[in-house]
């Protein structure tokens, strides 16, 4: 096997320290609230060129623990921040599905029905940075426009899923909607 062969088989398998992966998470929790204030979402190769070298090669290990860094501080309330990156970057997908296993929350099996979630919480993300940054704007305090807000409205966008005990949609942890507890059927809550 030559040399280089090797170098690189090593590095496939290696794990960032967790001061390195911590530091990282807090540049890519940055990048993920900026897209989010933007109203976009983002793909991996777009965050390492943002990045630059905050951003260090990483495994998909690596990548799945540093996610989950990201969001591990996100309130409950709220919509992961990693969701940015798997609605923008299709090949972020089964990682996603690992960070939402390693922050206990349930997600449908079907593809299709994860990218109906994704785009809820991404509108939920959205919604939810475009008030702060209008709090901002106004100078007003955190928590004085909240009240002042009318809810989001994501029962159409997760509409295809439905509570089997009285038919309210649900898909969403953040208190938009009914809790994530799937039965392993795309379609119904246990």
């Amino acid at each position: 096997m030559s040399q280089k062969k090797q170098t690189r088989e090593r590095q496939a398998h290696r794990e960032l320290q967790p001061d390195v992966l911590e530091s990282a998470a807090a540049a890519v929790r940055g990048a993920l609230k900026k897209a989010a204030r933007e109203q976009s979402t983002t793909s991996w190769a777009r965050l390492k060129q943002q990045l630059g070298s905050a951003l260090p090669h990483m495994t998909l290990a690596d990548r799945v623990q540093l996610l989950t860094l990201v969001d591990q501080t996100t309130p409950a309330d709220q919509a992961p921040l990693s969701s940015l990156v798997a609605a923008g970057d299709p090949g972020m997908t089964a990682s996603y599905r690992k960070v939402a296993l390693a922050l206990d929350l349930d997600l449908p099996a079907a593809d299709d029905d994860l990218r109906d979630v994704l785009e809820a919480d991404v509108q939920q993300i959205h919604h939810h940075w475009r008030n702060e940054k209008a709090q901002r704007c106004d100078g007003a305090a955190p928590d004085s426009r909240i009240t002042e807000t009318a809810p989001l409205d994501l029962s159409e966008a997760r509409s295809s899923f439905v509570d089997s005990r009285g038919g309210r949609p649900c898909g969403g942890r953040w208190g938009v909607v009914a809790p994530r507890h799937w039965n392993g059927s795309s379609s119904t809550l246990a």
